[in-house]
């Protein structure tokens, strides 16, 4: 009965275009539908697509993605839910190719020993998010219309031969961005050395993830980002005083306990950054503000 309504309602909708096509199915899934579903909406020039679809194991072979949705030029955002991929082993080579993406988020659940390749095409990406352990990633050309990035990746000693150079291509597709996050965890980031291409000029905003192993990472970052105006750095970095963007203009320290190293970076912050106008300090729990002041004053 769900099934035939849905198709009344798109067959009585022959011209015009159709701005969101979204799908609720949560019981009983006949995927015998979708092709023609989608089809429609894509020959009405659909420019959202939202299918929120659930599905036992034995409804999932009925569940497959038409041509038709692969093909929709006009589709600006997508939105997947209930979707899953399922190998027993994800170490092939993967292609993702959509010129009207606008956002792509990718994460990892879980530590994957597999050297897996993605090829990506997606030149009108607007906002990229990527989580997990970065593996041989090739984006099909620099994203020109790229505004804001947030990395948060991984190294292992496995995988630390090849890291120096999957960096470098990820943050080459990355070089327009604007307001970038970026949290390198992990032992061996002090061995992948200077990994960024070339000068940031559009990078406005840093927020960067700081421990004792990737400290030097962000001294490079600062010294390829010319026209940066806000910096975030949270957890402890360790001090260095040989560059800083002299058009900082914003500058947010969390999670500060007064540890040496942290006052010391403070300090050369609020001293060197001669156009800043806003610093915020968040203290950590339990540390009287008052002290920091006096112990920052000084």
């Amino acid at each position: 009965m769900f099934a035939h309504i849905v198709s009344s309602v798109l067959a009585q909708q022959e011209c015009g275009e159709l701005q969101t096509f979204r799908l609720q199915w949560k019981f009983g899934w006949d995927g015998s539908h979708l092709d023609t579903w989608l089809h429609t909406a894509a020959a009405r020039k659909v420019k959202e697509l939202d299918l929120d679809i659930f599905m036992h194991d034995c409804d999932v072979e009925n569940l497959k993605l038409p041509p038709s949705f692969f093909s929709c030029r006009t589709l600006v955002v997508s939105k997947l839910s209930d979707l899953s991929f399922t190998t027993d082993l994800f170490e092939v080579a993967y292609k993702l190719c959509v010129p009207t993406l606008k956002r792509l988020s990718f994460s990892e659940n879980v530590y994957n020993l597999c050297n897996y390749k993605l090829k990506i095409n997606t030149p009108a990406l607007e906002y990229f998010n990527f989580e997990g352990d970065l593996r041989d990633i090739k984006f099909h050309e620099k994203l020109d219309n790229l505004v804001q990035a947030n990395v948060e990746s991984y190294v292992y000693d496995i995988h630390k031969e090849f890291y120096r150079e999957w960096v470098f291509r990820l943050f080459t597709a990355l070089n327009n961005v604007k307001f970038l996050s970026f949290s390198p965890y992990g032992t061996e980031w002090h061995n992948v050395g200077n990994i960024y291409p070339s000068s940031f000029q559009n990078l406005v905003q840093l927020d960067f993830n700081v421990t004792d192993c990737n400290w030097p990472m962000l001294q490079d970052l600062l010294q390829n980002a010319p026209n940066l105006e806000t910096l975030v750095v949270t957890k402890e970095p360790q001090y260095d005083r040989d560059y800083l963007s002299s058009h900082l203009t914003s500058f947010y320290y969390g999670g500060f306990e007064g540890l040496k190293d942290e006052e010391e970076f403070v300090k050369y912050i609020l001293k060197e950054a001669r156009v800043l106008k806003t610093a915020t300090i968040q203290v950590y729990r339990g540390k009287s503000k008052e002290n920091v002041l006096e112990k920052l004053a000084q």
